[in-house]
């Protein structure tokens, strides 16, 4: 599965939550976009992580999402600055 892409799409869903105190921010730090993983699980862990985001912080921010990879293992992080 192209996991840029379903980030990408999650994104797009999610962006009619946003406020215009909010902005959401993909960091894609991977040479590959292929991997080996449930396309309905990753959608709806991303969809919940990132509704999430955006319900638990209000007053608005930067909702960044980064995706990197440290040897075998993929990272992925979902931060709010304010």
């Amino acid at each position: 599965m192209d996991l840029f892409q379903l980030v990408s799409e999650c994104e797009k869903d999610n962006n009619s939550l946003l406020t215009e105190k909010h902005e959401m921010i993909l960091n894609y730090n991977l040479k590959d976009k292929e991997f080996h993983l449930d396309r309905k699980l990753m959608r709806f862990i991303f969809n919940n992580l990132l509704s999430n985001s955006v319900k638990y912080s209000p007053a608005g921010g930067k909702i960044e999402i980064a995706i990197n990879q440290n040897q075998q293992r993929l990272i992925i992080e979902i931060s709010i600055w304010e």
